[in-house]
Order: C-alpha cells, then sequence, then structure tokens
C-alpha cells in the first residue's frame, strides 16, 4: 500500500479578488479557529515569487483545496489554472481533495459541476453549511469544546426531541428498558444517551460497533446497543447492517440537523 502523502498545510483557498472580503474575514476565520492551517495567497505567497509558482505550491501542498465558487470566480483565468491544476492530480476527486463551495449562484464548468458544493449561499442552512465545510476539510475535534457543548445543549435537545418521545408513547410504540436504563419514551431521556453521543459525534462519519461504544463507557455490549437502537428509533441514528461484521450505528442527517440546529455541532 503507498504512504500516505504529507502536507504542509491542512487547505489551499482558491477565490477571485471580488470575493475577499468574505474569504478572508468570516471564511479564514472560522477555518483557522476550527484547528486547520490554510494556505491563502495575501499571507503565504512568497513575496518577489512568481504568482502561478505559489498556486502550483499552494495546490500540491495542501490536503485540500476549496473553491469558493462565485460568477466571478468563473470568469477569473487565474482561478481556472488553480483548478485545472488540482484536476491535473485528482481528476476523478476519488480522494475527495477537490471541495466546491458555492457563494453565489454560477454557471459552473462540467468538470466542477459534476462535483458536490457545499451551499454557502444567500438561502442556504449556513449552521449545515458550516458543518458540512469543517467535516470535508477533515477539521479536529475540541474535545473540551465538544464536552461543553453536550452539557449546555444537553437539555435543548431533550426538547427538541420531546414530541417525539410523546407522539411514539401516545402510538404504543414504547419498547421495555433493561433494568436501570431510563426509556426515552416514558418522557426523560437518561443523560447516560449523552454519552452515547458523543462518542457517535467523535467518530465523526465513521461507524460505531456496539462492541466500540461498549468499551468507550465500560458498559455491557448489550446495553450499548440498546442504547443505539433507541437512538435509530427516534430517527438521531441511522443502522448499517453488514453479514461480516455485524450492525454498526451513524449519526442520521435529520440527528445531525438537530445538533447543529441547537448549536452542539
Amino acid at each position: 500500500m503507498p504512504d500516505q502523502p504529507e502536507f504542509d498545510y491542512d487547505v489551499f483557498i482558491s477565490y477571485s479578488s471580488h470575493d475577499r472580503q468574505w474569504v478572508r474575514g468570516d471564511l479564514l476565520k472560522r477555518i483557522e479557529e476550527a484547528g486547520l492551517h490554510a494556505f491563502v495567497d495575501f499571507r503565504d505567497f512568497k513575496r518577489g515569487a512568481p504568482s502561478i509558482k505559489e498556486m502550483e505550491r499552494g495546490v500540491t501542498m495542501c490536503r485540500k483545496t476549496l473553491l469558493i465558487l462565485t460568477p466571478a470566480y468563473i470568469e477569473s483565468e487565474w482561478c481556472e489554472i488553480e483548478a485545472i491544476m488540482l484536476a491535473t492530480l485528482s481528476p476523478a476527486n476519488r480522494d475527495l481533495r477537490l471541495i466546491p463551495l458555492l457563494k453565489v449562484p454560477c454557471s459552473k464548468p462540467l468538470r466542477i459541476s459534476m462535483l458536490t458544493h457545499i451551499d454557502f449561499t444567500d438561502s442556504a442552512d449556513l449552521d449545515l453549511a458550516w458543518f458540512q465545510l469543517l467535516s470535508a476539510l477533515e477539521a479536529p475535534l475540541d474535545s473540551e469544546r465538544l464536552n461543553s457543548n453536550f452539557e449546555t445543549c444537553w437539555p435543548d435537545l431533550e426538547r427538541h426531541l420531546a414530541p417525539i418521545v410523546a407522539d411514539e408513547a401516545a402510538d404504543g410504540n414504547e419498547t421495555e428498558a433493561e433494568p436501570g436504563v431510563e426509556s426515552s419514551s416514558r418522557g426523560k431521556l437518561s443523560e447516560e444517551y449523552l454519552s452515547v453521543l458523543r462518542v457517535i459525534v467523535e467518530a465523526q462519519d465513521d461507524r460505531v460497533f456496539p462492541s466500540q461504544l461498549a468499551d468507550r463507557l465500560g458498559i455491557h455490549q448489550e446495553r450499548a446497543k440498546y442504547y443505539m437502537e433507541e437512538l435509530e428509533r427516534m430517527g438521531i441514528l441511522h443502522a448499517a447492517h453488514n453479514y461480516v461484521y455485524g450492525t454498526s450505528w451513524y449519526l442520521s442527517r435529520e440527528g445531525r440537523s438537530a445538533l447543529v440546529r441547537i448549536g452542539l455541532l
């Protein structure tokens, strides 16, 4: 298996100078606050070096390249060169190295339009957009901030889930809880679900198996499985079934949106 390449930076930001106010302000600040090392022209290009060589350095020395798509970007020949450089390194973008960010609606070239963009337009859900962006850039999780967010937002999450819990109880879908486990269908989520969700979020897009959750929380594997099944029943988790490895769970789109909406992510 080939060695993984080493990069000096996390992300090269390719943008038009017409959009510099948002890029150099909101975008760059948010990216670097998330613990990522960005490469951006006005700060990181070597003074006196040819711009095209610095563009090449940015594309080759960064794990990801972020395209800030606007009409001005599409019309810029310099921006086109940066995008083509990266397409040369990864024609099919199998390594997801190229990330299109749609800031203003525009007519995208075919080579870019084939890729799923992150929607940052005025009508977009910006909480979700920031989450998608930082996830795509593989931003490190700040465990202290994550723990603080969980403790602060847990009551809000319980309130958000209360209608779901009530509806399921009214429909007669209650399941018998394990001894010592406070069932969510009784109208209140046990605080142990807090620990379960924390493990799931820390895993980001990876699946979590009951055995892994049990090891992390120091509980029996069957109890870990019960928690995950309960969260799946409420729509927060999805299950992935595999005949070889068994069933694992991951955060559903609805669950992710709920956590983003209340400020947990």
